[in-house]
């Protein structure tokens, strides 16, 4: 990491002033990256160049190839996967977590009762990132139209109450089990767009931020257990395949749920936001109590279970 800021210092530093062919090019920096501008050259002989030079960006953007040639001539000499891989092996054998054949051969078959587990999982997530994002995607036509509020803090202090809430959260899970703590911030983040179904125009600014601040922890307490749950359920070798189920439900939501509640709001009204994400959420409620695989603590049997031993 140290040899590679030490590239981009280079870049910074030496990047030249002037463009291919006599062109002056400018590039898409630190503000271009936050409104997901591509990273380009732009070599347009008509092009106005702004008056602020940024340097960070003209320097990356002058020599782009080889940038990313000197990154990964760093990758390739600091990153021993093969070496790193089987260590990782070897102290999952040691602690438990993986069995001798499954390290050899890097493979590992899901139970039937795991797969339950891994299908409830990803439905639990589909389910409360539909919910989520639906109300970070469409708040701020709501605030607008229904609240007549300012939308940029409410949605500042989510994300402020996020960050936080994320490192005692992980103490949190460690000590109760990331199951437990999920449906926790599963019940905190229905609870808070509840509450917002009900507040209008009328209702204080601060209770809606008091809401989006819970909003915040919970969601934070979700994320930051949902993922681990996942890939606790596969071997080593396979942590890139659970890791693109994550992913794919995760998404999937992401790209859905914005049409759709933008859909239910134009038919039913804009009123119905918050009561689409509190039921969406709450589903996952439901779904997560089938999960039983995945926890950092292993879930206790109950019923007849508790008295199957082996033999």
């Amino acid at each position: 990491m140290l040899l590679l800021h030490g590239i981009l210092l280079f870049y910074f530093v030496y990047g030249s002033h002037t463009g291919h062919n006599g062109h002056d090019l400018e590039f898409l920096g630190v503000e271009g990256l936050f409104h997901g501008q591509s990273l380009v050259d732009i070599h347009v002989d008509d092009l106005v160049i702004p008056d602020a030079y940024d340097p960070v960006g003209h320097a990356l953007g002058q020599h782009p190839h080889r940038l990313v040639a000197h990154a990964l001539v760093v990758f390739m000499l600091t990153v021993r996967e093969n070496e790193w891989a089987a260590e990782m092996q070897q102290q999952s054998v040691e602690l438990g977590l993986e069995d001798k054949e499954e390290a050899a051969t890097g493979e590992r078959k899901l139970s039937v009762d795991e797969v339950k587990s891994l299908i409830f999982l990803l439905l639990s997530i589909v389910l409360w990132f539909f919910g989520y994002n639906a109300v970070t995607s469409k708040y701020s036509v709501y605030a607008s139209n229904i609240l007549h509020k300012d939308y940029n803090l409410t949605l500042i202090i989510a994300q402020a109450a996020a960050i936080i809430s994320y490192l005692p959260v992980g103490f949190i899970a460690s000590r109760v089990g990331r199951k437990k703590t999920i449906l926790a911030g599963v019940i905190m983040l229905t609870a808070a767009f509840t509450t917002a179904s009900f507040m209008s125009a009328e209702s204080p600014t601060m209770l809606m931020n008091a809401m989006f601040a819970l909003a915040g922890i919970a969601w934070a307490t979700i994320n930051v257990n949902s993922f681990p749950m996942v890939v606790e359920m596969c071997s080593g070798s396979d942590v890139g395949r659970y890791t693109g189920f994550y992913y794919t439900a995760s998404m999937a939501a992401q790209v859905v749920t914005p049409m759709f509640s933008g859909f239910l709001m134009d038919k039913l009204g804009m009123t119905v936001l918050f009561p689409y994400a509190a039921i969406f959420v709450a589903g996952a409620f439901v779904t997560m109590l089938f999960v039983r695989h995945g926890d950092s603590r292993p879930i206790p049997a109950k019923g007849l279970e508790a008295l199957d031993v082996d033999d």
